[in-house]
C-alpha cells in the first residue's frame, strides 16, 4: 500500500483545503494524486453537522430559542359554585373564571352567576377586588347596584379538585371605582361553601411547542446524515 501525504490539498467545492484528514468534493473527487485518493472515506463536508446545512440548523436553534423564552402560565380555571343558599332568603348558582397567573386586579377573568330570591340578579361583569375578595356585578357598577364578593384566599392554581370558599357576600355596592365595584353591604352571606372544577385537557405551552420544533429538526438532521452517508459511504 502506498503512503500517501497527510497533509493533501483538495478542492472543496470553491475552496482548497489543506488538513490531516482527507475530505471529499461534494461534487466529485479531486485529488493531488492516485496513490492520495486511496482508501478515501467521505466525511461530512465543511458547512454540515450531522448532514444539516449549519444555516438551517441555526435557523431551527433561533426559532426554538423564541419559543422557550415563552413562559409558560397557568391555565384558566373554571370553577363551579353549586345551589348555595344565601341570607334573605336568596340562593346563588354559577361559574366563574380565575387565573392565578395574572395580576391581582385581572384574576377574576369572568363570571356568570345567578341569584334567585326577591330580587333576582345576574352577575356577568367583573368587578373590582378588595383584599381577597374578587367582585362580580350585574352592569356596570354604581352606587346600590347589586354585587357578589367571593373569597378567594389561596385558591389552587389548576383545575381538578374542590375548594372551600371562606364566604360569599351578595348585597348592594356601596363604592365603585371607574364602574367597578370593591365594597358592599356584607349582612347577606353564605359560608364555606364547596366550589368544584374540572380538569382540562392539556394543551402544550409554548415551551412544549418549542422542544417538538427542535426534536423534529434534530431528527431531519439526523435522517439526512443517514441518507448522505449511504449514498457517499
Amino acid at each position: 500500500m502506498t503512503a500517501f501525504d497527510p497533509l493533501p490539498t483538495f478542492d472543496h467545492g470553491a475552496k482548497f483545503v489543506r488538513t490531516g484528514v482527507l475530505v471529499v468534493n461534494p461534487g466529485g473527487l479531486s485529488c493531488p494524486s492516485p496513490a492520495s485518493c486511496f482508501g478515501i472515506n467521505r466525511l461530512p463536508e465543511r458547512g454540515f453537522i450531522g448532514g444539516m446545512p449549519l444555516k438551517i440548523l441555526r435557523s431551527a436553534v433561533f426559532a426554538a430559542a423564541i419559543l422557550f423564552a415563552g413562559v409558560a402560565h397557568a391555565a384558566p380555571v373554571t370553577w363551579t359554585i353549586p345551589s348555595t343558599s344565601v341570607t334573605g332568603g336568596r340562593t346563588i348558582s354559577g361559574t366563574f373564571v380565575f387565573d392565578t397567573s395574572l395580576p391581582a386586579t385581572q384574576r377574576l377573568v369572568s363570571i356568570n352567576v345567578t341569584e334567585t330570591g326577591p330580587t333576582p340578579t345576574n352577575y356577568t361583569f367583573t368587578g373590582g377586588i378588595n383584599g381577597d375578595y374578587y367582585l362580580g356585578q350585574s352592569a356596570a357598577a354604581v352606587t346600590n347596584e347589586r354585587a357578589i364578593a367571593i373569597r378567594l384566599p389561596a385558591i389552587p392554581a389548576t383545575a381538578g379538585g374542590n375548594y372551600t370558599v371562606p364566604v360569599i357576600f351578595t348585597r348592594e355596592c356601596i363604592n365603585a371605582v371607574a364602574g367597578k365595584c370593591d365594597n358592599l353591604n356584607t349582612d347577606q352571606s353564605a359560608t364555606n361553601v364547596i366550589i368544584t372544577s374540572v380538569a382540562a385537557a392539556p394543551v402544550p405551552t409554548m415551551t412544549e411547542w418549542a422542544m417538538i420544533l427542535f426534536g423534529t429538526m434534530l431528527a431531519g438532521g439526523a435522517a439526512l446524515y443517514i441518507q448522505r452517508r449511504r449514498q457517499f459511504g
